[in-house]
């Protein structure tokens, strides 16, 4: 909303257009993760049905990756799959899959991060940097707003 007010149109709408593509990004990943079962129709249903709250999506899928049965139970009320009932719950442990599903566990659970990282921090960061070189017109709300980013990329 800064570039909106400080009338710099074409960051504004590169800005929305970051925000637009995350969103469709999040329902997207929420649809494939959750709803896969599904028949096409009913995926879109989901789909359309999560992409006001793709924001949230991040954080659903770290919570999820918990295992939490209440969340899990009212995922199965609204006939959506848990990770935890998919094909690959119940992989062997032995020695020589161990890793694999670790590292399986911990792409479930930070899935909604690292979209979060790559549709949406890294783009943003880019675009603050570019307006502060471009404008020479540097806040403090720029400087938030690329070192959140940065901090988000190097979480994951």
């Amino acid at each position: 909303l800064e570039f909106k007010r400080l009338e710099y149109t074409n960051f504004f709408m590169a800005s929305s257009a970051v925000f637009a593509v995350s969103q469709v990004s999040y329902a997207f990943l929420f649809t494939a993760t959750f709803a896969a079962h599904h028949a096409p129709r009913m995926r879109c249903v989901v789909f359309l049905a999560a992409l006001p709250f793709g924001q949230l999506v991040p954080l659903f899928t770290w919570l999820e990756a918990l295992h939490i049965p209440s969340i899990e139970q009212a995922m199965r009320r609204l006939g959506l799959r848990p990770t935890g009932d998919s094909n690959t719950a119940g992989l062997c442990t032995d020695s020589g899959d161990s890793l694999w599903s670790f590292l399986q566990s911990k792409y479930q659970s930070h899935a909604g991060f690292l979209v979060e990282a790559f549709v949406e921090a890294v783009p943003q960061a880019v675009l603050q940097t570019v307006f502060v070189v471009i404008a020479s017109h540097g806040t403090a709300l720029n400087a938030a707003s690329v070192g959140i980013s940065i901090f988000t990329v190097a979480s994951k």
